[in-house]
Formats: structure tokens, sequence, C-alpha cells
């Protein structure tokens, strides 16, 4: 399976035929998005962010966990109704969020992947090697990653977006499944 990770039509009508998951940073506000996902029976990953390209002068205000779970009410809908069968929404750590905003989700996860899920939608998280983890460069994040992933696993989310898979992969392998998930 191969994800595309675009938010250019141009680019996933080009790659559609090759893929499994078409990844929108823009969350899918691009009707021809839709369309080419719908079209070539793609799984939507939506994710949440305030500017494309992301503009960390752009930052979200008041309280961001009824937010986001606002936002992958609306998304989740719109995306239903278009036709989309699979659906995948990311809350975008780092993209319009602070370091407070971020680790806020994180702390929510449990509340925000039950939202999610209660939608009939899944959950994908990209935490990978973000500056909110540390203050270290950020390819000497990757225990702190690895860190979250235990907890983003424990909390039910689906899927991560990781850099260093298999640090990853060994480290959440032998962890049980979410409670009442077999």
């Amino acid at each position: 399976m191969i994800s595309l990770d675009t938010r250019h039509p141009e680019t996933a009508a080009k790659f559609a035929s090759r893929i499994t998951y078409l990844n929108d940073v823009s969350g899918f506000q691009n009707p021809e998005m839709i369309k080419i996902a719908v079209e070539n029976n793609l799984a939507a990953i939506a994710m949440h962010s305030l500017t494309v390209p992301a503009n960390p002068e752009v930052i979200m205000q008041g309280d961001v966990v009824q937010q986001i779970m606002e936002w992958a009410t609306a998304t989740h809908t719109r995306l239903k109704q278009a036709g989309i069968k699979q659906i995948i929404l990311d809350p975008g750590l780092g993209f319009g969020k602070n370091r407070e905003q971020n680790w806020e989700i994180v702390n929510n996860i449990n509340a925000i992947t039950s939202h999610i899920h209660s939608l009939g939608a899944e959950i994908l998280v990209g935490h990978s090697r973000k500056s909110f983890l540390s203050d270290k460069p950020a390819k000497e994040r990757d225990v702190d990653t690895a860190n979250l992933s235990i907890s983003l696993q424990k909390a039910g989310v689906d899927y991560i977006r990781v850099h260093n898979v298999p640090l990853n992969k060994k480290i959440t392998q032998n962890l049980p499944p979410p409670e009442g998930e077999v």
C-alpha cells in the first residue's frame, strides 16, 4: 500500500492509480482532490491546518481540542457525503498550533480518538521529530517520537507517521492492543 502526500490535484491525478491513500495537508478543501479520491476509491487522509503551507505566525485561538473535534465532525461529514468510503483524520500537530497546543492535543488524544472513531473514521497522528517534543535537533528526536508512539497506540490511534520506522515498530510491537480491541 502506498500513500501519496500532496495537496495538488495534478499530482494526485498522475499517481492515483498506483496509490491506496491520498494524504492532503489542506484537508481536502479543493473539490478536485475529493473527486480524485472518489473516482479512484482512495482512502482520504485529511489533516487539520489553519494555513497551507503552514505559517508559524498563524496559531489557533481558544479551545484547541474542541475545535479539532468540530473540524473532525465537519470534515468527516463533508467527505462522507462526497462518497469517500475510508476517511482518516489527522489533528495536524505542528500546523497552526504552538508547543502548548500540541501538548494539549496529545494530552487529550483519548478523547479526540474516541470522537473520531464515533464518527466512523480513523485517526492518524504525525508526531515524528516535531519540535514540540524537545529542543534537540530533529534527527535526535527519534526516541522522543517512539515514546509518544507508545501513548498514541495505547490511546487507540490507528496510524502514526514516523521517520524511524524500525525503532517505532520495535518499541510498539509488543504492546497489548487498546482496551476493548482484539
